[in-house]
């Protein structure tokens, strides 16, 4: 896999084509073969998958469906490896019974994937370790700006499904929703970037807390490619009844107790770019939505903060003109 995923991504369909066929051959021969010892770590698992998931959708129709093949062959030896290991219980690393059974493929055979790539995260999204699952997902955000809309798109397929599916179990969470911030303006297909919208609200129906704090620290002053995200969440029916809780933290984020003075001088940005934020969801028409049974404590945060802001600047007046 080492010499032979670089070829994978190779301009040229001819050669893409080889390195497909070679790792289809050699997926088959060993998941019929499981005659080895089985302990050591696929490290290259996440970065494979990655590969043929985005080239189920090569603009080379032989290209895709080897890569579907290809895919299928090595969730085969997944199970095969599973099953030696764990005494053929169903069970996965984690001790938790696998939700999507090898019976599974016997229905619709190797083209279980090319007809439907988001399928993939299903059926090795509970196999990948932490790493592996970021190294796949580093994979699709680098293929989303591909100029090839084919695979462009099927990032965006892989992206989403892929943070649905494993999205609490990110290590790297800030990493890669700064680096979906980063290239959101780059992304030309909009139903690409529609997909990588999506991804992001799926984590944030999880996660809401990490999330929102990632998203004020990328842009306080909540520019366009902030806008474009927060307008997906609010959007979102399982996001936008989430955020803004976190929000309402995030604004008050320093002590009401504190000296307007000490807070004036206070280095977090988050107060601020909170209320950015804030001005621009209420803006929307999903505002009363997000806002719902939060209207009394949203007054109260801004007028406490629209307090200790005059308050701070009064009590610094008054300090100068006793100097003076």
């Amino acid at each position: 896999m080492t010499h032979t995923n670089p070829w994978i991504e190779s301009p040229k369909s001819h050669e893409r084509e080889r390195a497909i066929k070679s790792t289809r051959h050699l997926l088959k021969f060993v998941s019929e073969n499981v005659n080895f010892d089985t302990t050591a770590d696929f490290s290259l698992l996440g970065q494979l998958v990655a590969l043929l998931g985005l080239h189920v959708g090569d603009t080379s129709e032989e290209v895709g469906q080897t890569s579907a093949e290809a895919a299928y062959h090595l969730h085969h030896l997944i199970m095969s490896k599973l099953a030696k290991e764990m005494d053929k219980k169903a069970k996965n690393k984690k001790g938790n019974i696998v939700n999507w059974l090898r019976e599974d493929f016997f229905l619709s055979g190797p083209t279980i994937f090319y007809n439907n790539v988001s399928k993939m995260a299903k059926a090795f999204g509970e196999h990948l370790s932490p790493s592996q699952i970021n190294d796949l997902i580093l994979k699709a955000l680098e293929a989303l700006t591909d100029p090839d809309k084919n695979i462009s798109h099927t990032a965006g397929l892989l992206l989403n499904s892929f943070l649905e599916e494993c999205g609490m179990e990110m290590e790297e969470l800030p990493m890669i929703l700064k680096e979906i911030y980063m290239r959101l303006p780059k992304i030309s297909d909009p139903a690409t970037k529609e997909q990588t919208l999506k991804a992001v609200c799926h984590v944030a129906s999880k996660r809401v807390n990490r999330v929102v704090d990632i998203l004020l620290e990328c842009s306080v002053d909540c520019d366009g490619s902030a806008k474009e995200l927060w307008r997906a969440l609010a959007a979102d029916p399982y996001a936008n009844m989430k955020i803004m809780k976190p929000l309402l933290k995030r604004l008050q984020n320093e002590d009401p107790t504190t000296e307007a003075f000490g807070r004036r001088n206070s280095k977090s940005i988050m107060p601020i770019a909170a209320t950015n934020a804030l001005s621009f969801l209420l803006s929307l028409p999903e505002a009363p939505t997000i806002v719902q049974n939060k209207f009394s404590s949203l007054l109260l945060a801004l007028v406490t903060q629209i307090y200790f802001l005059l308050g701070a600047g009064k009590s610094g007046s008054e300090e100068t003109n006793h100097l003076g």
